[in-house]
């Protein structure tokens, strides 16, 4: 029994270092946001603009585009990506800082999606498949 508790003690032990390790990693990816400063990409009518840590000619094209009830209309109608896409031409600095938040997301979670499908076919069909990485496509 001694043993058994050792060994559960080290495995506990091993746990803990482990996601420490992963939250310091997320951390990375994700740091905390206290301040709310990216926020307006989500919906920059009812986010507070002031709060928006952005150079002076971008952030006053939020504070145009927050306080622009036709575009407001419009963006209760349209997915977040199409809603910033079709203004690039109009708001072209707002639309990149808003783009860089929004397309880091959309680009990794494809390509670990991808990946992920790949893990679950090889371990459950390993016998069955030849050689998947020569089909695998990578998109850019």
């Amino acid at each position: 029994m001694d043993q058994e508790g050792t060994i559960i003690d080290r495995l506990l032990e091993s746990m803990k270092t482990y996601l420490r390790g992963l939250k310091i990693q997320l951390s990375e990816y994700f740091p905390d946001d206290n301040n709310f400063s990216k926020r307006w990409v989500l919906n920059p009518f009812n986010e507070n603009v002031a709060a928006a840590k952005l150079p002076v000619e971008t952030h006053n094209q939020l504070i145009e585009i927050s306080t622009d009830n036709i575009l407001e209309l419009q963006f209760t109608f349209e997915d977040l990506d199409k809603f910033w896409f079709v203004r690039r031409s109009e708001y072209g600095n707002l639309v990149t800082e808003a783009l860089k938040i929004l397309i880091s997301f959309a680009t990794s979670y494809l390509c670990e999606k991808g990946f992920s499908s790949m893990v679950a076919l090889k371990t459950k069909y390993r016998n069955r498949l030849l050689s998947l990485e020569n089909n695998l496509l990578l998109c850019f």
